[in-house]
């Protein structure tokens, strides 16, 4: 009988064993994933007036495209201006995007920004 609870005794020991350091090592940090390389080739504002578009922060526009690394990459620059019909599909007034390259991105943009003049004046 003494030898029978040892054995079971035993068997208690080595399975909670086991258990324990199961549940230990099961606690490790889980992997994380870095974002080695950022490809944003295209920045379109949908606005509902002329108005909005004043208000664009240029240096957030620099930043989202400034995280590309290539520099050769072409990009795009849009902006739509809604009309005020009330159909159930949104209908543009005006519609522009300018094509560039992430190496000339202050050129674009300067191109951009004359393209929305343009728009204030219709």
């Amino acid at each position: 009988m003494l030898n029978e609870k040892n054995i079971k005794m035993k068997k208690i020991s080595t399975i909670l064993f086991l258990l324990i350091s199961g549940l230990l090592f099961s606690q490790s940090e889980a992997p994380t994933t870095t974002l080695k390389e950022s490809k944003i080739i295209s920045l379109v504002y949908s606005v509902d007036s002329v108005e909005e578009l004043k208000t664009i922060n240029w240096d957030d526009v620099k930043e989202i495209f400034n995280r590309n690394e290539n520099k050769d990459e072409s990009i795009v620059l849009g902006f739509k201006v809604k009309s005020d019909t009330n159909d159930s599909e949104p209908k543009f007034k005006h519609s522009v995007e300018v094509k560039g390259k992430m190496s000339d991105l202050d050129g674009t943009i300067e191109i951009t920004r004359k393209m929305i003049k343009v728009i204030e004046k219709l």
